[in-house]
């Protein structure tokens, strides 16, 4: 998506290359639903020009699916595995396929095996879980590659905790409204519920 909103700034923008250059470098750092909500100005404007090439559509294609493969790669390298995650819990390699199975837990499969991102444990809760986890990974509008990128980010939504620090310290109504906001900006990159929030991964 980053790679096509390039395309159109190329066509639409009179900016001269080294505003552009900027402009293309700040854009590629925002998060999704930052680049959603500039295409959707840009096509409402004036200033916006010709529809991208099929190249130019093909190759962002294959950039947005390169940048997820590795963001993927990168999570299953620091997540743990199932009889890793039955250590920490105590239970059975068995108990921790049960909690997965019942949605108090997610992982990536990677063949027949489970990668299980670390954040979602926590040593100091009761369960040896992220404390509402479950509500969480019920409520996340994204994928759970997305949902661990912005779960570990510092946000002003939540007073600069991540929502997982935020988790820590009971504030998951907190963090199941910043959510719901996420799904209605997915919904709705123009709405006016997503105004002025800027919180979707």
């Amino acid at each position: 998506m980053r790679k096509l909103l390039t395309a159109q700034f190329a066509y639409a923008t009179a900016m001269t290359t080294d505003l552009r250059a900027e402009a293309i470098a700040a854009l590629e750092q925002a998060s999704e639903r930052t680049v959603m909500t500039v295409l959707e100005l840009l096509r409402a404007s004036e200033i916006y020009g010709p529809e991208p090439t099929y190249e130019a559509v093909t190759q962002a294609a294959a950039w947005n699916a390169t940048i997820g493969a590795e963001r993927r790669r990168a999570l299953v390298e620091t997540s743990i595995t199932r009889e890793e995650a039955a250590a920490l819990l105590g239970v059975s390699a068995q108990a921790v396929s049960a909690i997965i199975k019942r949605g108090d837990l997610a992982g990536l499969k990677i063949g027949r095996e489970w990668r299980l991102p670390r954040w979602q444990f926590d040593p100091d809760s009761e369960s040896g879980l992220l404390p509402g986890l479950r509500a969480v990974l019920e409520a996340s509008p994204v994928s759970l590659v997305a949902l661990s990128r912005w779960i570990q980010t510092e946000t002003s939504d939540l007073g600069a905790l991540t929502p997982r620090s935020a988790l820590q310290h009971g504030q998951l109504s907190d963090v199941l409204r910043l959510l719901r906001a996420i799904s209605a900006c997915l919904a709705d990159p123009r709405g006016a519920k997503c105004q002025g929030y800027g919180g979707v991964p």
